[in-house]
């Protein structure tokens, strides 16, 4: 199974010789701490638990906290069954013989019959390249086409207002990215062969959007 750290790792080897527009890393250590608490505090009030002394501790977080409730309204309700870092695992051919089992973790949500991706993050608001493969991977998951899916992306910083942004995946960039990930796992750039699969191995892997209701963004 093939991760984003692994891809991440990947881009950094040969990001300058192979794919000098894909922007690797943005922000410092501090800032992906502070990422990590961000997280945490939404999964925990999504799940209902109490975060109160948490925020008390961290004025930043807390105002962050409120104003992606005003960004994505119905986010935090009762009984709304979001798919938070929900695992989808995709498979990518390389060639005839030989594919790789891409997992990536989503934030998933239902609009007016109409998936879409979210994402909450201390970053700019274009178009990242883990937004990309989270497209490209949703959509094979789902058997989506790419016009029927789009990305809400929320981009936090600390001294200025979030931003919200929303991205409609489609046909060219879904190619591109498909391509992306055939050049970066080919053969001369897999190193490890617990990666790759026979082309004709399909583990199973399934996901119920009926279960999942419509909310409000």
């Amino acid at each position: 199974m093939i991760y984003l750290s692994d891809l991440y790792q990947k881009i950094q080897e040969q990001s300058e010789q192979f794919f000098p527009s894909f922007q690797v890393s943005e922000f410092s250590e501090i800032s992906q701490s502070l990422q990590q608490q961000f997280d945490l505090l939404v999964k925990q009030k999504q799940l209902g638990l109490p975060i109160k002394s948490l925020l008390a501790s961290n004025p930043l977080l807390a105002d962050w906290m409120a104003q992606l409730e005003q960004l994505i309204p119905g986010l935090f309700k009762p009984n709304k069954k979001l798919y938070l870092d929900y695992p989808l695992t995709v498979k990518l051919l390389v060639n005839k013989k030989y594919c790789h089992w891409l997992q990536v973790p989503v934030n998933l949500a239902i609009i007016r019959n109409r998936i879409r991706l979210l994402k909450w993050a201390i970053r700019s608001p274009k178009l990242n390249w883990q937004d990309r493969i989270k497209l490209w991977v949703t959509c094979e998951f789902l058997k989506l086409n790419p016009n029927e899916l789009a990305i809400t992306i929320c981009a936090f910083y600390p001294n200025k207002l979030p931003k919200k942004v929303i991205f409609n995946w489609n046909e060219k960039e879904h190619k591109k990215t498909q391509k992306f990930l055939q050049t970066l796992l080919s053969d001369r750039f897999v190193s490890s062969s617990n990666h790759s699969l026979k082309a004709n191995s399909f583990p199973s892997y399934s996901l119920n959007l009926d279960e999942i209701p419509e909310v409000s963004i």
